[in-house]
């Protein structure tokens, strides 16, 4: 994702333009309870292409992960499929982790 891809701001706040592949993997992870493996965190860095991003576009990513898991978690609850719910609860969590990480990292 390039800083030409970041998309909208709205209320200040930036959006970064997901792809089709981001999207998918967004929703079909597969994330525990408890924690994200290492293996998740390299697929995550590498499918949201974190690696040497500014913090401004890494905001701009971690924002469109959480509206548009956030799309999906609201889907979910009104259809009452709480495993769906818990899923995209749990990919909301462990993507958005990875990617505070990296935003922290890039302070340093």
């Amino acid at each position: 994702m390039s800083a030409s891809s970041i998309a909208n701001t709205i209320d200040e706040i930036t959006f970064a333009e997901l792809t089709d592949e981001q999207k998918t993997f967004i929703e079909r992870a597969q994330i525990g309870d408890m924690f994200v493996t290492s293996e998740q965190v390299d697929e995550i860095a590498e499918t949201f292409a974190l690696n040497g991003k500014s913090r401004d576009e890494l905001r701009a990513i971690r924002n469109s992960v959480v509206r548009y898991l956030s799309d999906l978690t609201s889907i979910a609850r009104m259809l009452e499929n709480v495993k769906e719910y818990d899923r995209y609860h749990n990919a909301l969590s462990g993507i958005t982790t990875v990617i505070d990480h990296a935003i922290y990292c890039t302070s340093y």
